[in-house]
């Protein structure tokens, strides 16, 4: 299993698309700001073929503590979500083949 970091996905982006690096992590960081901005919002943020980033409500609960067994009040909370989408899943599950190079 490859995990990639930001610095690498900015390396790969700008390789693919032919720009600069500089190009390349203005664009991505820009993205991801306004996903992160819209979600925090209580926005939606859908990406054909890809998924749906969103904020989940969590209310508020009680638990039972693994430690001591004693109940434990769980405060509401939001949390951010991602579903994806059947082309993210057909591609993961090997239904469709991996676009490489530039016409990805």
């Amino acid at each position: 299993m490859t995990t990639i970091s930001k610095n690498e996905l900015i390396r790969r982006a700008a390789q693919r698309s032919g720009n600069t690096q500089d190009s390349a992590r203005d664009v991505i960081e820009a993205a991801l700001a306004i996903v992160g901005e819209t979600v925090a919002q209580g926005g939606k943020v859908q990406l054909q073929n890809f998924g749906t980033f969103s904020a989940q409500e969590r209310e508020e609960r009680i638990m039972r503590s693994p430690h001591n067994g004693e109940d434990i009040l769980v405060a509401a909370t939001r949390l951010p979500k991602f579903k994806a989408l059947k082309g993210l899943k057909d591609l993961v599950a090997g239904r469709t083949p991996i676009k490489t190079g530039q016409d990805a």
